[in-house]
Order: structure tokens, then sequence, then C-alpha cells
């Protein structure tokens, strides 16, 4: 069974300074965290164009995080939100086009065993920038997958997330014959570097 898409590393961003993570900080929280629940709280998608097989994609991406701490109960709720894109870039004499706009929002629930104390603000955000998006990533990919499936467009994935890469990202997938299956697939290119 072949594949359509291939897998790529998500854009690194190479004019940012490396961000180093403070994995004390960050272990002392996610030691004593639990992951509750993860709800999709927003869709919003809509379908722009239909697609030209014979046309390269490009996915475009953004996300960011916060946290809220919103009732009297041990633990916190994240907010995970991601934005996407997908579009036949301009090539030669050709405009772009866009296919698809869209924006998830997922609520992550998180316990503790203890009310947090006052001085942990800062962790609770490290936690939420580095931590967050490696727990929604896999819904969010899931239901972009799925809308993109709904909307009759190419089945493209998003890339697997890393902590420490940038909040956004965009990878072209080009057509390719699949001699094997008589079939055209979409096949992932070296990721942009992050704008």
């Amino acid at each position: 069974m072949t594949d359509s898409t291939e897998q790529q590393k998500p854009a690194i961003n190479t004019k940012q300074p490396k961000s180093t993570i403070d994995t004390k900080t960050l272990a002392e929280v996610a030691n004593r965290v639990d992951l509750v629940s993860v709800r999709l709280v927003k869709v919003a998608a809509e379908l722009k164009s239909t697609s030209e097989a014979s046309r390269p994609l490009s996915l475009n991406f953004s996300y960011k995080t916060s946290w809220v701490r919103d009732d009297p109960r041990p633990g916190f709720n994240l907010l995970f939100e991601i934005s996407a894109s997908l579009e036949h870039p301009a090539a030669n004499s050709t405009p772009a086009s866009k296919l698809f706009d869209g924006e998830l929002r997922f609520l992550l629930e998180y316990s503790l065993p203890e009310v947090f104390p006052g001085d942990w603000s800062d962790k609770i955000s490290l936690f939420t920038k580095v931590n967050g998006p490696v727990n929604a990533w896999p819904y969010a990919r899931a239901e972009l997958q799925s809308l993109f499936s709904k909307m009759e467009l190419p089945a493209v994935v998003l890339p697997v997330h890393r902590p420490g890469r940038p909040d956004h990202g965009s990878i072209v997938f080009t057509p390719s014959e699949d001699k094997t299956q008589d079939k055209s697939t979409l096949k992932a290119s070296e990721p942009s570097k992050g704008q």
C-alpha cells in the first residue's frame, strides 16, 4: 500500500535565535499535571476553490497557545488555536489559487493534585508554550485531514510538531506519478523556512 503523502519536518525559521527550553521547570509542571480532556470548541472552514491535480499544493499554518484558570479547581485550561490555508502557489504565468481557509480552537483541560502556587504562573506559561502544542497537535492534524476529506480536497497532512520549532510554517506537495498504483499522488518537498 502506498501512502499518498510523505511527512516532512516542519519549517525552521533560521532568522530567529534558537530558543532554549528550561527542561527542569517544564518537568516540574509536566510531572504533576494530568490531561483530563481535549475538546474542539471552534471550527471555521471555507472552501474557496477546487483543486487541480496537476498543480503543486502549499499547506500554510500558524498556531498560538494561551492558558486560563477560570475556576477554583486545581488545574488550568489551555487554548490551542491553529489557522491553516491550502493553495496552489503561483507558478510561471499562473496566479496563486486559494483552496481552503480554516481555523480550529481546542480547549485542553489539565488537572493538578492541588491548586498551584502563585509563583507558578511563569511555569504554566512555559508548559503551555512547549507541551500545549505537543498535546493538541495530533487532534489538529486529524481534524484538518477530516475537513480536507469532507471538502473533497487532496489528502495532505500537517508536518510532525517538534518542540522548539517556529509557531508557523509551510510545506509544498507536488504531484508525482505512482507507477505501482497507476494513479497520481502528492509528494511532500522540503519544508520552507518559517516566515
